[in-house]
């Protein structure tokens, strides 16, 4: 952006708990905006316990459109997804909101994709754990932010190590074998999650 964090406004897209909108406001911002789908469903900021919106005072704004964002075009510098793109009803009308309310130059960060190949994937649905009912690939991925309107900057893979269900003991040691493993070796490709930066272009010329 070549300017500090703190002219830069960023939408927490499906807030959920808020953990991620409490350390982006702990960064600074010039203006947060927490929001999250109004529902019961228990991955919901409004379908579960919430003690760290509840302890910090997180506002988090109701969307009752399953992908229309109450915003105003080019609003945001900064949009993330933290786990919720591949849960949301319609993945491409809700990338084509989130062009459309980033300001020209701005940045969607999506983080924990679940990816096709994935092994623990495959695993949990053998074990009839279907959560995620959309897996992703690198090719999809391209070709639905190519449809939105964003142009890719980076992707990357992550966690090809089991970490919600398995405690390690050192898990420092096994974080950085993790990491190692999903940027040097073709292991990243059945890794859990893809993730990536894109850029919403300065203009269509």
């Amino acid at each position: 952006f070549g300017c500090p964090f703190s002219d830069l406004s960023v939408l927490d897209w499906g807030c959920g708990k808020g953990h991620v909108s409490k350390l982006i406001r702990d960064l600074g911002p010039k203006y947060l905006d927490s929001c999250d789908i109004l529902s019961d469903r228990d991955d919901s900021a409004f379908g579960q316990d919430v003690p760290i919106i509840k302890r910090f005072g997180i506002q988090v704004r109701r969307l009752e459109h399953e992908y229309i964002l109450p915003y105003d075009a080019a609003t945001f510098d900064v949009l993330l997804s933290v786990g919720v793109l591949e849960h949301v009803p319609n993945d491409r009308a809700s990338l084509a909101e989130i062009t459309r309310v980033l300001k020209p130059g701005g940045l969607f960060f999506c983080f924990f994709l679940p990816t096709k190949l994935s092994w623990t994937q495959q695993i949990s649905r053998w074990c009839g754990n279907e959560y995620h009912d959309r897996l992703y690939s690198e090719i999809m991925v391209k070709e639905l932010l190519r449809s939105a309107g964003l142009d890719l900057i980076d992707l990357w893979y992550r966690q090809l190590l089991p970490k919600n269900s398995v405690h390690y003991p050192h898990f420092r040691l096994f974080e950085k074998m993790d990491q190692f493993a999903t940027e040097n070796t073709l292991l990243r490709y059945f890794a859990t999650n893809v993730e990536f930066v894109s850029v919403k272009p300065q203009s269509k010329a």
